[in-house]
């Protein structure tokens, strides 16, 4: 009977060594098998490295392949037509632009009238030429118009004249004259100035320009050098203001201050040693 206990407690101890042994398995299965786990995703990257270095050149070198050189393309095509833009638009102004080559231009006396005679060689678009008049070639006025031949070329000569019907008004001994071209297209230019002596025995000169404020602004002209006399008398023939004065063939301007002087009729004396002229005028403030 103490056989069969012994026998008994053999096979329990050998039971519960057997049961250890199983449960040591199993939990070395386990951690096996969660370790196994944690390092599949690094197995995968390490056995992987030829699809890894595929999706990353994907990534990284297409946009550079493609992007970069279609920019630079674009900006190359924009710039080469604003270039041919601008070419285009400057030859044509070129070739539509109004201008003018000038031949002979000259003035003379033809009775009391001035006449101004100019011609052109060639002719592109001009609308009018204006004829100006000057006593000094610094302050010009127009004293009339001709019309041009118009739109087109023109390369054949033409000739132009105008009569300045009010040139004995003038009463100096030199005018000067030029021609304002006018285009279609509003471009504007002038031909050279011609200057126009009377002679030079024709004694003293004064003409009145604008009274204004109070003032008198006058030219006056001699045909030699030498000291002149410039006096301003009233109805009565009292004289009420004097100047003595240099005298030259250019137009030489004086201002006078008259506003102290009473509104009415005046009358400007010009005289040296051997020449007397006289001027009437109505002063007005």
């Amino acid at each position: 009977m103490a056989k069969n206990r012994n026998q008994a407690s053999l096979r329990t101890r050998a039971s519960r060594i057997g049961g250890g042994a199983i449960l040591l398995c199993a939990l070395l299965i386990g951690v096996l098998s969660t370790q196994r786990n944690n390092e599949l995703p690094n197995i995968k990257d390490t056995d992987s490295p030829e699809v890894l270095e595929t999706e990353s050149l994907n990534k990284v070198e297409k946009p550079l392949l493609t992007e970069a050189p279609a920019e630079t393309e674009v900006i190359e095509i924009t710039a080469r037509r604003t270039e041919s833009e601008s070419t285009t638009a400057v030859a044509s102004v070129e070739q539509t632009a109004s201008s003018v080559q000038y031949g002979s231009f000259q003035a003379e006396v033809e009775g009391n009238d001035g006449k101004v005679r100019w011609s052109t060689l060639f002719q592109r678009h001009i609308k009018t030429f204006e004829i100006q008049r000057s006593l000094d070639d610094e302050n010009y006025e127009v004293i009339g118009r001709v019309d041009g031949e118009g739109s087109g070329s023109y390369s054949k000569e033409q000739v132009y004249e105008y009569i300045d019907n009010s040139l004995a008004t003038v009463q100096m001994p030199r005018v000067y004259y030029r021609v304002k071209q006018i285009g279609f297209d509003g471009l504007e230019d002038f031909s050279d100035v011609i200057e126009y002596e009377f002679g030079l025995d024709l004694g003293l000169y004064s003409r009145i320009e604008e009274i204004q404020d109070g003032k008198i602004k006058l030219l006056y002209a001699a045909d030699r050098t030498g000291p002149i006399s410039l006096r301003f008398l009233n109805v009565a023939g009292e004289i009420i203001d004097s100047h003595e004065l240099q005298a030259d063939f250019d137009p030489q301007a004086l201002a006078i201050d008259a506003s102290s002087w009473k509104e009415g009729k005046y009358f400007l004396q010009l005289q040296d040693e051997a020449t007397s002229v006289m001027e009437q005028f109505i002063y007005k403030k």
